[in-house]
């Protein structure tokens, strides 16, 4: 199609990079589960804490102790203050849907909640996930 058309320019892209994940349920791990008032939420490769009353500094210990290698735990306050959904036009309900934790995979490692276990996944915050090809060809 494009040695057909002389004078476009072509442009290829995606909206995010993927990288091999190395999958692991949440549920494996009862010492966090039982610090959760429910399944995380979001991004297997981002996902969003719920916890139970009086349980956080045990969560971020528990947390932290297992994947503080493959994660990055931030609280809720830090989540607004980075801005890390936005820095304008704040959904309605964006604070009553954040957790009081969020983490960010900075390795391979992906935290499943449920269902099948995938081999590729985007959503966090690694170069390979974040950077994309730009393809340009024609004219």
């Amino acid at each position: 199609m494009a040695s057909s058309l002389s004078d476009t320019l072509f442009l290829v892209t995606a909206d995010h990079g993927h990288i091999d994940a190395d999958g692991v349920y949440i549920n494996e791990y009862p010492e966090i589960m039982d610090t959760l008032i429910r399944l995380p939420s979001l991004e297997p490769r981002t996902p969003n804490f719920f916890i139970k009353e009086g349980k956080k500094e045990e969560f971020k210990e528990r947390f932290l102790n297992r994947f503080s290698n493959d994660y990055v735990l931030l609280d809720r306050t830090e989540v607004i203050e980075k801005k890390l959904f936005g820095r304008e036009n704040e959904h309605p309900l964006f604070k009553e849907m954040l957790g009081d934790y969020l983490g960010y995979s900075r390795s391979n490692k992906t935290l499943f909640f449920y269902g099948e276990k995938l081999k590729s996944m985007h959503g966090s915050m690694t170069e390979d996930e974040m950077v994309i090809p730009l393809i340009a060809f024609g004219i």
